[in-house]
């Protein structure tokens, strides 16, 4: 879902509570989030590919987070 997908008020709701943020809150809530996204596609792939190795794995999220490696 996009930000444009949201009603107005909702989306405003938002943008106030996000604009409240000190520079520093909103750097540490980012990585906090990227964290959480980077082990939610790890059990993701985790649950998909059972087979695969922890370094397949890796790889996988790697590829998926930061586009792929040449």
């Amino acid at each position: 879902m996009s930000p444009r997908d949201l009603p107005d008020e909702v989306r405003r709701t938002q943008d106030a509570i996000w604009s409240a943020r000190s520079a520093a809150e909103k750097i540490d809530l980012t990585g906090r989030l990227w964290l959480q996204a980077r082990s939610l596609k790890r059990a993701t792939l985790r649950s998909m590919h059972p087979d695969w190795t922890d370094a397949r794995i890796d790889e996988a999220v790697q590829e998926a987070m930061h586009g792929r490696r040449d």
